[in-house]
């Protein structure tokens, strides 16, 4: 009855992250998504969510958010606003984050 819900994941990206943790609203969060590299376990849906009419991979194969700015919006909650550049267009969406703490780096000491 085409009511199913699917389960899916980009398998290539990278992200960096500047954080800066004595003052997280300067941090700043960069990630690229390859759109090709989506994987839903079912090859039909997958060769058709990859034509023109959905992602239009052949001329749009990767997506990029890059952080614009940094909110503190309760105790350890975060709105990091960005900008998610994908199919041509440029949109201004929240990541909603949580700040769980710490701890040093055991190989740099930072």
């Amino acid at each position: 009855m085409g009511l199913s819900t699917y389960v899916g994941r980009f398998n290539s990206f990278d992200a960096s992250l500047e954080f800066q943790p004595a003052a997280i609203e300067q941090s700043r969060l960069t990630a690229l998504i390859e759109i090709g590299s989506l994987d839903i376990n079912n090859t039909d849906l997958k060769s058709d969510l990859m034509r023109a009419k959905w992602f239009n991979v052949k001329e749009y194969p990767q997506a990029i958010f890059t952080t614009l700015s940094v909110i503190q919006t309760k105790d350890a909650h975060y709105d990091f606003l960005g900008e998610l550049n994908w199919r041509g267009v440029k949109k201004q969406v929240p990541m909603q984050v949580i700040f769980h703490g710490g701890a040093n780096n055991l190989l740099t000491g930072k």
